[in-house]
């Protein structure tokens, strides 16, 4: 999401939806300011993928490669358009590194949040961290990852709502 559009949603007083890092909710609340609103008053729905199993490593193997190529289509068609002078920023590598390297690239983000992909204890602590840095109101997860089998989509969602979402309550 471009500046831009930011600054458009913030002067008409809309709320907010969008995927990424906490710089483009301070980036909205700042506008909001500036056209008189009060953030309080306003909403911001943040997207993430979200992948949870067992264990980290069960995670990483379930989901890298529907990652891999999900990222993979979105770099492509970026530098495509190249009309986006903030495109570069959308990830923290200027290649997105190929499974069996997305796990161990650390820092790696998607549209500049961090991807959240582990066992219940690593997505809770991802989820909390991203909460308490920024200000989302709504969080829309993305787990239903391209190309992965409905079964596993399914699992992690379970999991999510068993193990993880109770800590939030």
């Amino acid at each position: 999401m471009a500046e831009k559009s930011v600054t458009r949603a913030a002067r008409l007083g809309f709320h907010l939806a969008g995927s990424g890092g906490t710089d483009l909710q301070r980036f909205y609340d700042s506008a909001l300011q500036r056209f008189d609103r009060d953030p309080k008053d306003h909403h911001i729905a943040q997207l993430r993928a979200v992948y949870v199993a067992e264990t980290r490593e069960q995670a990483w193997d379930d989901a890298e490669q529907h990652l891999y190529y999900m990222m993979s289509a979105y770099d492509r068609r970026l530098k495509e358009a190249a009309d986006l002078p903030w495109s570069q920023a959308v990830f923290s590598c200027p290649q997105v590194p190929p499974p069996g390297e997305m796990r161990k690239t650390h820092g790696l983000t998607f549209f500049q949040a961090p991807l959240v992909v582990g066992s219940p204890e690593d997505v809770a602590h991802e989820l909390e961290r991203y909460g308490n840095e920024g200000r989302v109101t709504h969080l829309v997860m993305w787990m239903q990852l391209p190309g992965m089998p409905a079964q596993k989509a399914r699992r992690s969602m379970q999991l999510f709502a068993n193990e993880v979402m109770p800590r939030f309550k």
